[in-house]
């Protein structure tokens, strides 16, 4: 079963949003890739609060485990275990080292930035035996994939998700205003994508890809 929790918090480029960025790949998401409603959530500017952000996620996480153990729908529904749940974790947006931009603390600085941790320790609680996908565009988006490690590192036992971790730059580095990585994931999930120049012009920006703390922590926590 697949998931998606699309957070954007970016009100300075509307018009690139909807063509080749946020809002574009929540779109995507339901009209080429036929997601579910009820399996995606989206969240942007106003209402990508942290308190709103973190509610979100934890009700998509409760439905989820709702139906694999078997309280949601008919016994057709009923699954032993989400071994073979994903969840594609997004966020496009501002960001710092360590901690995301909400609508919050963009314009009115009156709640505390959501960090990396919040929701990392939410998924471990609530995702249990699932796979995510974190594909984060902002900038010093390469900290989440730190964070993840650093969480993977303190624990005495492996996690309780596997993940997988794309970001658009490494984490001391800022990012550009095109929605680079954002959009070739887009082109990807509508059958677009051209190799020989889409991802040519990716490898130029400075893509978590090049950064081997990032790549690291990518191959050793998701199978």
């Amino acid at each position: 079963m697949y998931y998606a929790f699309i957070i954007g918090v970016n009100q300075e480029w509307p018009e690139q949003r909807t063509s080749h960025g946020d809002k574009a790949l929540a779109f995507c998401l339901s009209r080429h890739c036929c997601l579910p409603r009820e399996n995606k959530i989206e969240l942007f500017d106003d209402r990508a609060t942290r308190s709103n952000v973190l509610a979100a996620l934890e009700n998509l996480l409760d439905y989820r485990n709702s139906k694999v153990n078997g309280k949601n729908g008919g016994s057709g529904s009923v699954r032993s275990n989400g071994e073979e749940d994903t969840l594609l974790f997004y966020y496009g947006g501002h960001g710092k080292r360590d901690e995301f931009c909400t609508h919050t603390t963009c314009e009115a600085g009156d709640e505390e930035w959501l960090k990396h941790n919040d929701i990392i320790e939410l998924l471990e609680r609530k995702f249990h035996g699932g796979k995510v996908w974190a594909l984060v565009d902002c900038c010093h988006s390469g900290g989440f994939g730190e964070a993840v490690m650093e969480k993977c590192n303190a624990s005495n036992r492996s996690l309780n998700v596997q993940y997988g971790c794309i970001m658009s730059t490494p984490a001391p580095y800022t990012a550009g205003e095109e929605w680079t990585m954002t959009e070739c994931f887009i082109k990807a999930f509508r059958g677009e994508l051209q190799c020989s120049k889409d991802l040519q012009y990716l490898s130029k920006t400075p893509c978590s890809i090049l950064n081997e703390n990032t790549t690291h922590a990518t191959t050793n926590t998701i199978s």
